[in-house]
């Protein structure tokens, strides 16, 4: 029976003279296929006189890209092309090759050795990146421009010399490159690019060039072996958290022309000992040196007029500061948790003190505050456990919220004439509080309001 019904359908299918029947069939798409070489796939490009490497077989251990395809040179290793060929090992390419695409390589994880020849002058970005067995590269001597994060992740390599060619390296390059021990730059380069070495956990040398001007956001962020670093005469920006969390980081002398840093630029060097800040500086960014627990030497310049949020943080080791005579404005926290930190004089020059400024300064006894200060934050002197005495500046009209409070060992005060306000617990937990002098009358003291709280 199903035999029959097959010819009957045929023979209809034959008679022009009957309907024509619609048939469903299945769709097919139809794509033109690069076409191959000894394992690779290949396409023309520019008008058909060049050649892309666009793939190669997946059991391929050894690429060795040929100069010629077809008679035309081959150009260009393509987007992808040999992206997480996971058995690839070695990678040879000729001189006639001048641009490795975007991410051509990227997580070839076993891949070991590139010979890049002399043609190459640009490698895309994440070219090579996710190569965490790359021990051996050797780059083109023409090589111009290195895409973002080519070398993100390549976790074995140890050592790379970029040849003077070079001349612009994109974020991220060698990021978290974690047993990179040392990288020679390119003389003439300009700028250490934004994460550049993030994370580059084994770097211990990096000799920055002359012609740089600029390092850029985290550019060594947690490079926790590297201890020194030499910055060129000419640099003039260093952005922020560029030494961000470089534990090992003993001694770093910033050049005379800088006079400004992004914020947390050294925070988390827990191994920082001194620092000097050149002149020409008017403000301290937030954070500069927050958590360097080792710091115990700061000279900052009579420029500075400004000490931003946090730059002293936790800097438990620093038991003295000399703040110049220029500088108004203290802001929030700025020496909070300095536990060092036993006794500090305050400028005439200084107007404004910040939240929490010395907040947990748990050996301070002794501080002055000039008259010039107008107003004290709120916790300003919270913790602040070691302090006996303290003078408020007349110009000081209100107490805010907790400014001495846990002052467990504050036993006197001077308050002058003028002051309208004392916040609720501005004094709370302060129970060694015997002897409180003001200047004014008794009957303008007791028509403060918070006085008693």
């Amino acid at each position: 029976m199903k035999k029959f019904l097959a010819v009957l359908t045929a023979g209809v299918l034959c008679a022009g003279a009957l309907p024509v029947m619609q048939v469903n069939l299945p769709q097919m798409s139809i794509t033109a296929s690069a076409e191959t070489a000894d394992g690779l796939s290949y396409q023309l490009i520019n008008d058909d006189t060049e050649v892309a490497i666009t793939g190669c077989d997946d059991d391929m251990t050894s690429v060795t890209v040929p100069s010629e395809i077809e008679g035309k040179p081959v150009t260009t290793i393509a987007e992808r092309a040999l992206s997480s060929k996971s058995k690839l090992l070695k990678v040879t390419l000729p001189d006639s090759v001048t641009t490795i695409e975007s991410r051509a390589f990227n997580d070839c994880s076993h891949l070991r050795s590139v010979d890049m020849g002399n043609g190459v002058k640009t490698i895309g970005t994440f070219g090579f990146s996710g190569c965490n067995e790359l021990t051996s590269i050797t780059l083109s001597e023409n090589l111009t421009e290195i895409g973002e994060s080519a070398f993100n992740q390549c976790s074995a390599l140890t050592e790379l010399a970029l040849p003077d060619s070079v001349v612009t390296i994109g974020n991220g390059v060698f990021a978290s490159c974690s047993k990179l021990k040392q990288v020679t730059l390119p003389n003439g380069l300009t700028s250490i690019s934004e994460s550049m070495f993030s994370d580059c956990s084994a770097l211990t040398s990096v000799e920055i060039p002359d012609s740089v001007t600029s390092i850029e956001y985290r550019a060594f962020k947690s490079c926790s072996k590297l201890q020194q670093i030499s910055l060129p005469d000419g640099l003039t920006t260093i952005g922020e958290g560029a030494f961000y969390n470089c534990s090992g980081l003993v001694q770093v002398t910033l050049p005379n022309g800088l006079t400004s840093t992004g914020k947390e630029v050294f925070s988390g060097c827990s191994s920082l000992t001194s620092a000097e800040i050149p002149e020409g500086f008017t403000a301290l960014a937030d954070g500069t040196f927050s958590n360097c627990s080792s710091l115990t030497d700061v000279k900052l310049p009579n420029s500075l007029q400004q000490i931003g949020n946090g730059a002293f943080w936790d800097c438990d080791a620093l038991t003295e500061i000399t703040i110049p005579g220029n500088v108004t404005d203290i802001y929030g926290s700025a020496f909070a948790k300095c536990d060092g930190l036993t006794s500090i004089v305050i400028p005439d020059s200084v107007t404004f003190i910040g939240d929490n400024i010395f907040n947990m300064c748990s050996n301070l006894e002794y501080i002055y505050l000039p008259n010039s200060v107008m107003s004290l934050g709120d916790s300003a002197f919270y913790g602040c456990s070691a302090l006996k005495f303290i003078a408020i500046p007349e110009n000081v009209l209100t107490l805010k919220d907790g400014t001495f409070y846990f002052c467990t060992s504050l036993e006197s005060i001077l308050f002058y004439k003028g002051l309208s306000k004392i916040n609720t617990l501005c004094f709370n937990r302060c129970d060694k509080l015997t002897d409180v002098y003001y200047t004014g009358s008794e009957e303008e003291w007791n028509d403060i309001p918070g006085v008693g709280a």
